[in-house]
């Protein structure tokens, strides 16, 4: 009573399949969380801020920041899937990336026999273009057609105010 909506703290999981995430515990911010409501009608980001794994392959992963991202919270369902990201010992895919920020090193994982891209893109720009009006001086009669937008850095943490209960930011 008194209390409309919930955010987790964090999550325990255990490895009652072999499919559990194999992290490294760590005592620093690193990765990040990405959560689905039960029934995926809303999902949340949460920042990684401690793991712990013990011995019978059971992980704990305690939360940082994050979880504004939709407005209503969990109110008892349980939370629904999840998937976890932005850390060393999940590369296990072509395409897939870490950056360690301490050691200024990125690791690329590519398919075997091939080689690196030439190039990589590093996302720094949060808004591509902004268009901004006023009641007395409207945007008006733009038409964005045949664009293709790619490589703008996540805000996903950033804060934001949600417009209303069950919006996403």
């Amino acid at each position: 009573p008194g209390q409309a909506y919930q955010i987790s703290s964090g999550i325990r999981v255990a490895d009652t399949r072999g499919g559990a995430p194999r992290l490294n515990a760590t005592r620093k911010a690193e990765g990040f969380v990405f959560a689905m409501h039960t029934h995926h009608w809303g999902s949340w980001v949460f920042e990684i801020n401690h793991t712990r794994a013990f011995p019978n392959g059971t992980v704990e992963v305690e939360f940082g920041r994050g979880g504004q991202q939709e407005a209503r919270g969990n109110v008892g369902g349980g939370g629904g899937r999840l998937y976890m990201s932005h850390r060393r010992e999940f590369l296990d895919a072509p395409g897939e990336w870490y950056l360690d920020r301490e050691e200024r090193l990125l690791y690329l994982a590519v398919a075997s026999g091939t080689e690196p891209p030439a190039s990589v893109y590093v996302p720094v720009v949060k808004t591509l273009f902004h268009l901004h009006g006023s009641q007395q001086l409207p945007v008006r009669n733009v038409r964005l057609s045949g664009l293709v937008f790619r490589h703008a850095a996540p805000t996903y943490m950033d804060n934001y105010t949600v417009p209303s209960g069950g919006d996403y930011s």
